[in-house]
């Protein structure tokens, strides 16, 4: 089987991190991953956390597309896996990877399952299972050969923000988009800090912006206005 590069990008995430790595450390076929951390400048310790065989990189700044691409950069997998530090994947993502590219999905996620959830969170959770325009965000996590990567020019730099969903787009004609059958848990704390409806028209107001090419800073700035919490 191909091995698989997880890259983590953070940013002050060491509580979420700590459980992300423990939940990792579990996975089946654990020799066959590779785990890389790109710090973005944390100030929570995060190096203190880190066992000795997980990479840790730093970039100069917290950009989840510099990040991303500098934990790219700096990973030997034959797959990389872009992961946000409050998802937790399947245990079984290593196989789950290989047989998808096996069977000719080479660029795809999982299904969300916001946690802890409710009725209206599991309506997102259930439409996350369908591909539709609102496809590609990071939380579902993202899978493609480091070949395909490079071969498109990974993450856009440009984008501070919605840089998941540029990335998918442009892969998108070529290689398609699987989403696996299986769920990675994710969060729902920026729910429970600003509400269940303010989230979403945030996310449908940025996802328009980025659609009408907005600057993402504007679109940025525009997001981070509306919510108390964002992460």
């Amino acid at each position: 089987m191909r091995r698989i590069s997880v890259i983590i990008p953070v940013y002050n995430d060491s509580v979420a991190l700590q459980e992300l790595l423990k939940h990792l450390d579990r996975a089946l076929d654990r020799q066959l991953m590779e785990v890389v951390v790109v710090d973005g400048g944390s100030t929570d310790g995060v190096e203190t956390i880190i066992p000795t065989e997980v990479k840790l990189l730093r970039t100069a700044k917290a950009n989840r597309a510099v990040q991303l691409n500098a934990g790219a950069q700096g990973a030997a997998g034959d797959v990389l896996y872009f992961l946000h530090a409050d998802c937790l994947p399947p245990l079984t993502l290593v196989e789950d990877i290989n047989q998808a590219i096996d069977a000719g999905y080479p660029v795809g996620c999982y299904r969300l399952k916001l946690t802890p959830g409710n009725w209206l969170l599991n309506i997102n959770s259930f439409f996350s299972r369908f591909r539709t325009m609102f496809s590609g965000g990071g939380d579902q996590s993202l899978y493609m050969p480091t070949k395909i990567f490079e071969e498109v020019g990974g993450y856009n730099e440009d984008y501070c923000v919605m840089e998941d969903f540029e990335l998918v787009h442009r892969l998108l004609p070529t290689y398609g988009y699987h989403i696996l059958p299986k769920n990675v848990y994710a969060s729902s704390r920026k729910y429970s800090y600003n509400s269940y409806f303010r989230v979403n028209l945030a996310n449908y107001l940025a996802f328009r912006r980025y659609q009408r090419k907005v600057q993402p800073q504007v679109i940025r700035d525009h997001y981070h206005a509306l919510l108390k919490q964002v992460k």
